[in-house]
């Protein structure tokens, strides 16, 4: 599940990107947290919300942008997805 809305500046020559703060906490032996505040000069204002499985990085994952300005959070598998075996990367 994919939900996005966002508003851009088109008028932007191109897209400057700069992080902030960055934080990265292991939950579980495949399991990571991560928040991270950057600017992301395209976006006047941005939400997003996905939910995967059975895909790379699987997990939920939140950002909000709003006048440039982005922070997200997101708990993801840290494994690859083999679609041709349909499991895991071992």
């Amino acid at each position: 599940m994919y939900i996005n809305f966002s508003i851009r500046n088109f008028w932007k020559d191109k897209n400057i990107f700069k992080s902030y703060f960055y934080f990265h906490k292991n939950l579980t032996k495949y399991k990571d947290f991560e928040m991270q505040c950057v600017s992301d000069s395209w976006h006047v204002f941005s939400i997003e919300f996905k939910i995967g499985f059975r895909e790379d990085h699987a997990g939920v994952r939140l950002a909000l942008s709003l006048l440039g300005k982005e922070v997200y959070f997101q708990i993801i598998d840290i494994r690859h997805w083999d679609y041709k075996n349909n499991d895991w990367v071992k």
